[in-house]
Formats: C-alpha cells, sequence, structure tokens
C-alpha cells in the first residue's frame, strides 16, 4: 500500500470534520516534502521512516512544527485506515495502573522517558506488574515496524534504562531489572585490561606527540606539538587499535610495546577487524587509525620499513572526499528559498527584541533562565553569521582579549580579533562588527549574560561554573534552537559553508573572498568546497543564454517555412 492508496481511501471515507481535510492536505504536502509521488510513498511506516529521515523540511518552507504536525497527521491517517502505527505523543492516556505507578516516580524526567513505554503497554493490555523482558522485546518490534521513530534503538536503549532507574529510586515500582548490551558502537576494552609496560610505552609516546618530538626544530625527528584535544583523540584511537587486535585473537599478554601493534603482521588484523564492523566498507575513521599506526612506527618504534609498509595501507584505505560532503550540499540547499535566508539573518535581533519586550512580565527564575538561554543562542548565531568560526573558537571567545575597541565615543569601533595560534590552521581572524551587532551584543553582555553566570568569567557564553560550555553540547543546543526558531537543520560549522555559499550566489567568480573569510590556506582547497556554487551559477547563466534564444525564435515562421537542412 501506499500513500496513494491512502489519500485514496480517506477521500472515500470523507466525514467532512477539520481533522479529516488536514489529514488529506499533510499526506500531499509530505509527498512535496520527499519530492516523490504518492505512488512511491509506502504507506509502511518502517518504509517512510527511511525517507523522513533524509529530509529536509526547511528546503520546502515547512517549519519544525509544521513538520511535526504533518507527520502526527499522516500517522493519524495510517491509524484511521487500520494500520495502528505508534504514535509520536499518545494522546489516548494511559490505564489507570500505569497513571498510578508513573505518579510514584520522584522525578518528571523519569516520566516522560519512560511514557512511550507506557503508552504502548496500554495499548497492548499489559499492567505494571504484567511487565517482563518479552515486553520490552515486543515494545522494540513495535518502534522498528510500527513507528516513525528516528532511532528506534537509541528509544529502546532510553526505555530500558529509565525503566531500570525507575526500579532503584522507587520501592513501589515492579522490581524487575531489564538486561541491557552494551551498545556495539563502544568496543575498546579499559586500559587496565592491557600489560602495564604496553599503556606505559602508549603513555611515553604521547607525551612526545605533546612536547614535539625533538627538542630542536633542526632535527630530523621534530614534528609541531599536538593540542590536548589531538592527544586525547590519538589516546582514544590506540586504545581502540589495541582492543582490536586482542578481539582479532591476538593474546593480550603478548602486547607489551608499541612495537607490537605497529608490526604490520599484527597491525593488519586490528585494521581488517574494524573494517569488518563497518560491514567490510571502506571508511576514513580506519585509514586514520592506519595513519596513527604509520606515526608511530616512524617517530617512535623508529622501523623505516613498518612505517613504509603502514604508510601504503593509510593511502589505500584513505577515502577522504574532496570537498563538501553530499550531507552538506543537500542541507546548503536549504538556502536556495530566500524565506530561510531571511529567518536565519534576522533571528537574533528578533529574539532580541522579544526577549527585551517580555522580559518584565517574567517572575518565575526558571523562565528567565529560560529566556536568557535564548538570547544567549541567538548572540551565538549573531557571532556565527559575521565571523563564520569553528565550535572550539565560539566556546573559547573571551570578550576580554577577542572583542576589541577602537577609537572612542561615537566613532569607535569594535572588532573580533582571534590569534593564529589559536585558530586551527595558523589563519588570524579579524573583522569589523556593524553598530547594530555591537549593540544586540552589548544588550545581551549587560541584560541577559549575568542570568548565565553569577561569577566573573570572560567568557562570552560562559557556563553556570563561569569557564567555556563544551563545545559538543553548545554545538548540539545551538542547532537544536535553530530548528527550534527557524525549521532550519544546521549545525555550527556549516556557518562556514553557508557564508561561502551566500557570497557565490552573489559574487560566482570571487573564490579568493571566500578563501580569506574561511582562512584557507590554499584555493584549492576553497575550489574543492566551492566548486558546486560555482556550477549551479554557471548553468543558471547557461539557462538565460538558453531563455535569450528561444525567445527569439518565432514558432510561426517555423512552422511555415519548415526544419530545413543546413546549407554546407
Amino acid at each position: 500500500m501506499s500513500l496513494a492508496d491512502v489519500l485514496a481511501r480517506l477521500s472515500e471515507m470523507d466525514r467532512g470534520d477539520r481533522k479529516h481535510i488536514e489529514m488529506k492536505s499533510a499526506v500531499r504536502r509530505m509527498a512535496d516534502v520527499l519530492h516523490k509521488p504518492l505512488n512511491d510513498l509506502p504507506a509502511d511506516p518502517a518504509g517512510l521512516r527511511v525517507l523522513l529521515i533524509k529530509a529536509n523540511p526547511a528546503s520546502e518552507g515547512v517549519t519544525k512544527q509544521r513538520w511535526s504536525r504533518m507527520r502526527s497527521l499522516v500517522l493519524a491517517a495510517l491509524r484511521d485506515l487500520g494500520l495502528d502505527p505508534i504514535p509520536g505523543r499518545d494522546m489516548g492516556g494511559w490505564s489507570d495502573g500505569w497513571k498510578t505507578a508513573a505518579q510514584s516516580l520522584p522525578a518528571h524526567a523519569l516520566r516522560y522517558g519512560l511514557s512511550a513505554f507506557m503508552s504502548y503497554c496500554t495499548r497492548t493490555g499489559v499492567e505494571p506488574l504484567d511487565v517482563t523482558q518479552a515486553t520490552f522485546e515486543g515494545f522494540y518490534d513495535a518502534l522498528c515496524h510500527k513507528s516513525l521513530y528516528r532511532e528506534p534503538t537509541a528509544a529502546h536503549r532510553s526505555a530500558v534504562r529509565n525503566w531500570n532507574r525507575a526500579v532503584a529510586a522507587q520501592p513501589a515500582w515492579p522490581q524487575l531489572i531489564i538486561p541491557i548490551d552494551q551498545h556495539p558502537r563502544y568496543y575498546s576494552l579499559e586500559w587496565s585490561s592491557f600489560p602495564a609496560s604496553y599503556v606505559e610505552d602508549v603513555e611515553a609516546f604521547l607525551s612526545r606527540c605533546s612536547s614535539g618530538g625533538a627538542s630542536d626544530e633542526f632535527e630530523d625527528d621534530y614534528y609541531k606539538p599536538m593540542s590536548p584535544n589531538t592527544i586525547e583523540l590519538r589516546r582514544r584511537q590506540l586504545r581502540q587499535l589495541s582492543s582490536a587486535l586482542v578481539f582479532s585473537g591476538f593474546a593480550v599478554d603478548r602486547l607489551t610495546h608499541l612495537s607490537v601493534l605497529v608490526d604490520p603482521k599484527n597491525a593488519e588484523p586490528a585494521l581488517r577487524w574494524m573494517k569488518h564492523r563497518t560491514g567490510g566498507k571502506t571508511t576514513q575513521t580506519v585509514a586514520q587509525h592506519a595513519w596513527l599506526l604509520r606515526t608511530a612506527a616512524k617517530h617512535w618504534v623508529k622501523d623505516v620499513v613498518h612505517a613504509d609498509k603502514l604508510l601504503e595501507w593509510a593511502k589505500n584505505l584513505s577515502c577522504k572526499p574532496k570537498g563538501m560532503t553530499p550531507r552538506n550540499r543537500d542541507r546548503l540547499r536549504q538556502f536556495d528559498r530566500k524565506q530561510n535566508v531571511q529567518a536565519l539573518l534576522t533571528l537574533p535581533s528578533k529574539v532580541v527584541a522579544e526577549a527585551r519586550r517580555s522580559r518584565a512580565s517574567l517572575k518565575s527564575p526558571s523562565a528567565l533562565d529560560a529566556q536568557a538561554r535564548r538570547v544567549m543562542y541567538a548572540a551565538a548565531v549573531e557571532i556565527l553569521v559575521l565571523a563564520p568560526m569553528r565550535a572550539c573558537n565560539l566556546t573559547n571567545f573571551d570578550y576580554t582579549r577577542h572583542l576589541v575597541q577602537f577609537g572612542r565615543g561615537s566613532k569607535s569601533s569594535w572588532h573580533i580579533v582571534i590569534p593564529n595560534e589559536e585558530i586551527k590552521n595558523g589563519e588570524p581572524l579579524e573583522l569589523s562588527l556593524p553598530a547594530s551587532s555591537v549593540a544586540l551584543i552589548k544588550t545581551y553582555m549587560d541584560m541577559f549574560r549575568p542570568r548565565l553566570c553569577a561569577v566573573p568569567s570572560p567568557y562570552l557564553f560562559p557556563s553556570r561554573a563561569g569557564g567555556a560550555r563544551n563545545v559538543v553540547a553548545f554545538s548540539q543546543a545551538l542547532s537544536a534552537f535553530l530548528a527550534r526558531e527557524t525549521g532550519i537543520n544546521m549545525h555550527t560549522h556549516f556557518f562556514r559553508h553557508l557564508a561561502g555559499k551566500l557570497h557565490l550566489d552573489a559574487n560566482p567568480n570571487d573564490i579568493e573572498t571566500v578563501r580569506r573569510m574561511l582562512g584557507h590556506r590554499s584555493t584549492t582547497t576553497t575550489l574543492n568546497y566551492y566548486t558546486g556554487q560555482r556550477t549551479k551559477q554557471a548553468f543558471r547563466d547557461y539557462d538565460k543564454t538558453l531563455t535569450r534564444l528561444r525567445e527569439g525564435i518565432d514558432p510561426l515562421a517555423l512552422a511555415r517555412t519548415g526544419h530545413k537542412r543546413p546549407s554546407r
């Protein structure tokens, strides 16, 4: 059955009520967003979910709220036709037994985390004392085959974890512990599982990486020191490689030094095991592990033969795409619509204006804190639009050093200045801020930032304790803020891609400005990433050429004379 059949049956049983009309509209609009005819869209929730994951509603002018409503209406239509899918949010309520059990939970987070499972049990007639491990297995099967949940496995694991937390927190809750397997993503053994001599050798190697190898820049063995973040990444990669070697059948007590790991006869089964985890596909992650083995063999073990062999493998495994990934190209298409560009560019000033108007009417501390966070994200968007920097530079933005005032009074100007040693590729960032942006940042700092951090802090976006915010958490929160406010799906680093697109759309041949703006050392890097934008402009220009040529042809005259063969 396809969504075309669903629409036909909805039309046959037309009740004339508002919800019925909205369901038919939602089915049609979903086909528009997915760019597929209704006959090609499955009515099966599992098949439809695969297409919805790849959908980009903002590119079609559909907000996040409208998209959520459309999904709910389509599920309601399937339910009316007897397909019994799991709703995203069950409005039918819980049974009396589940209501009593939910009220006994000490935390709202547990009730929220178990709400989908309790709704499933209510629909299937399972009461709290009747829950078994088979109940959770049935819940997982329903999530996979009868829901539009983006990640059914994650939803099931979350429900199991919350159930076990409820067992520990509330004695009146059914005392049944549901076992949960370790996520396949986390496979590494603890460092304590390896011989002490091996761990010491790994730490000695990482210590040398952090100090830059040889102490003198003129020595052959010198290389630039690695940052703390890179050192932590290398430690994690070595732990993964060591675990992979053990899982491939190598005795852990034989792994005494790094020289054992970088030996090609041992490195090969470790890399093959990691490749097997990805279904046999060659991924850049495996290639990066091979590069690390080569680095250790060359600079630490100092075995040139092994290093050359590992270098050959690393090159063969490398599959890094040149330029922008297909996913980011899809995200850029959101901004082919002028409405989305305007929504993003006007978002900071709109949020700050709304917050200033409503600030006096808010009384509860939680509401004031939520408002301050909203303005904080708006200020971050304003800075990213003007200065598309990396996420780590944003979270570590020190307004005492990176926000500099030149001049005094009405003739003063404010600049963002980040020195080269704090930028990933060593290219400094400096730009002058428009007066409107300065006013917005000052409003945030004077009126809303004190709600976020009560202690002195130099960071523009401080944590509660006054330190820098976590890069990953802040980036995720900013992405959620953009999706909630505008329906646009983008992450922090994506502002760099957007800056290149916006400038090249207006100036197709000015690749040098984009290179300087993004801090690329080589024009080749910029061309690899943004050739697609220039190609789109080239086809737009070609389309204009065809239009002019077609407009110059008289169809009536062509019909009278016919298509004559051109003379030689």
